[in-house]
């Protein structure tokens, strides 16, 4: 039985803000993304006190000193968040980040000797063992009480699986997350997206010419376009649906157990999913294979950007973690959808790519940026545009290896969840604000298909109706196309 005067409270405090943050972010995560932090948080702290007791220190006094440095540790990023722009005089220290961590250092320094210069540890200790273990209880309790409320989502119809189906194609579904329309990025953007568009056509996509999303958020877009059918009204909230409420629940259930992954596993297809690093999309039980596993997800980004350690990533930022993880994990769904045509068997590829969507992290060209969201609105504008052309030159690249390495052609739905939608995430006032989040890029690889239901002004909630007529002779009829925006349809 554990004595509360042994000082197990580092480990307590370690794991607190792993299972806080998972605690509050029940609907966007799975239980697998708290295996990597914890067992990375362990390691360490039992790394310690391996090395405190082969050297035969004070394991009261050293331990105290842990749980101080693991505070300091994960309050610091909040702290600076908390305080703002800190500035000596004419000095911007946002501009020198080394040195916060320096003046912080200093801190635990002083600390550091305050503690040892404490005559009894043992009441201490046992203080902080019942702080630790109160903490812990709360954010256990949270995530129980809370998965016990969870509301299971009926997935929807048993299918009969289809045998003797092996001439149907693989089928790629990629998500670019906040791509631009056409008509966007000329009026808004200036820029002629005719070269990329040009180049699909003559690879034999359909280009959607007035396409538009059918919501103006990812949570409800995806939900809409995997399930192929509109939400129902009590579903549709513009604000991200509160984390542990029901409705955000249901929602992430239908991306997850979405009609179009469970009809087209019915048919003898594997399902492969992409992880995005985006709490959202970052995991699905359904999936036979699972690729992109090695970054880091946007739940141990959010933990990391709490503490110092992007400090000697970013420049002139705290508030997101280093860009370099982030050029990694978008580079390497590019290199995994190149790679999928090697799998065996019929496929259904699932990759939500979370750009020109910000962080922005590439030029035009490809070179490494960082421009942190406190930039003007027109560095970011322009961020935005770079970003774009960089993801146009990955996607043409990734579709010729897709389609040449396929033994069959393939139906590849290039598509993004809503628009640019930049004025979210910078106060540029446009006279047209609709033009600025909902249209969206739609483009289709559908060889051989005998459909008549192709059109210039479709929704990504008729992709899949399409696709299911023309290829597994379903007779699903074709919604008519509308649009909600700002709690309103449109059509």
């Amino acid at each position: 039985m554990l004595k509360l005067n042994f000082p197990f409270h580092p480990i307590l405090f370690g794991l607190y803000p792993i299972l806080f943050l998972f605690s509050n972010n029940l609907v966007e995560t799975s239980l697998n993304e708290l295996i990597r932090p914890i067992f990375f948080t362990l390691s360490i702290i039992l790394s310690v006190y391996f090395i405190i007791h082969i050297t035969e220190k004070d394991i009261f006094r050293w331990g105290i000193i842990l749980s101080y440095g693991i505070f300091l540790f994960y309050s610091f990023g909040i702290i600076l968040n908390k305080l703002g722009p800190l500035q000596i005089g004419d000095l911007l220290l946002d501009r020198f980040p080394q040195l916060i961590v320096l003046i912080y250092f200093i801190v635990f320094c002083c600390g550091f000797y305050l503690i040892t210069k404490m005559h009894t540890y043992t009441d201490i200790t046992k203080i902080l063992n019942f702080i630790s273990i109160i903490l812990i209880v709360i954010s256990v309790g949270n995530i129980v009480i809370n998965y016990s409320l969870f509301i299971p989502v009926n997935p929807g119809k048993n299918f009969s699986p289809v045998l003797n189906n092996n001439s149907n194609p693989d089928i790629y579904y990629i998500i670019l997350d906040g791509y631009a329309g056409e008509e966007t990025l000329r009026k808004l953007y200036d820029y002629d997206n005719t070269p990329f568009l040009s180049n699909l056509s003559q690879r034999g996509f359909y280009i959607v010419k007035n396409s538009t999303s059918n919501y103006q958020t990812s949570m409800l877009s995806l939900a809409s376009s995997l399930n192929s059918s509109y939400l129902d009204e009590n579903l549709i909230d513009l604000d991200w649906p509160n984390r542990n409420d029901p409705k955000g629940k249901e929602l992430v259930n239908l991306i997850e157990n979405g009609y179009s992954i469970k009809f087209l596993k019915s048919q003898g297809y594997k399902f492969i999913f992409l992880k995005s690093g985006f709490l959202l999309t970052d995991f699905n039980k359904n999936a036979d294979y699972t690729l992109n596993k090695y970054i880091f997800t946007e739940f141990e980004n959010k933990l990391i950007s709490d503490t110092p350690i992007p400090i000697f990533f970013y420049e002139n930022t705290f508030s997101s973690l280093s860009g370099f993880f982030d050029r990694m994990r978008i580079q390497n769904s590019f290199e995994e959808l190149s790679g999928v045509p090697t799998i065996s068997g019929k496929k259904f590829v699932f990759a939500h790519i979370i750009a020109p969507h910000p962080p922005y992290v590439f030029g035009k060209y490809g070179e490494a940026i960082s421009v942190s969201q406190n930039r003007s609105c027109e560095i970011q504008k322009a961020a935005y545009l770079n970003q774009l052309i960089y993801i146009n030159n990955l996607t043409e690249k990734t579709i010729e290896k897709i389609i040449s390495q396929s033994k069959k052609p393939p139906i590849i739905i290039i598509q993004s969840d809503h628009g640019s939608k930049f004025q979210e995430y910078c106060e540029i006032n446009y006279d047209d604000k609709f033009l600025e989040a909902m249209p969206n890029i739609i483009a289709y690889y559908l060889p051989e298909y005998k459909g008549i239901h192709l059109k210039n002004n479709m929704t990504p909630v008729n992709t899949f109706r399409i696709i299911f007529n023309g290829y597994f002779n379903q007779t699903m009829p074709i919604l008519d196309d509308k649009i909600y925006y700002n709690n309103t349809w449109y059509s």
